[in-house]
């Protein structure tokens, strides 16, 4: 239920797309922009923990294409490595 939950916030805040949460470019990857790249923390637990995100919109037709939310986690893999 938690990880529902969780998955829905992520979608709502996404939707936002908060700009003071947009990165420009990525070094050794240049800049973005085709598509926006938006990388934040979710708060949970009313403030004690925060839940980062990554949101890469679809390079065409961002307006229309599906969500697609990947969730991964445990000890020895980053989240990171898991999304890239």
């Amino acid at each position: 239920m938690r990880t529902l939950f969780c998955a829905a916030l992520l979608a709502v805040t996404s939707m936002a797309a908060p700009v003071d949460e947009k990165v420009p470019y990525l070094p050794g990857m240049g800049t973005f922009d085709k598509f926006g790249l938006y990388s934040g923390y979710i708060s949970q637990q009313n403030g004690k923990k925060n839940l980062h995100y990554v949101f890469v919109e679809a390079a065409e037709n961002a307006a229309e294409a599906p969500v697609l939310i990947w969730t991964n986690g445990g000890p020895g893999c980053s989240s990171m490595l898991g999304f890239m």
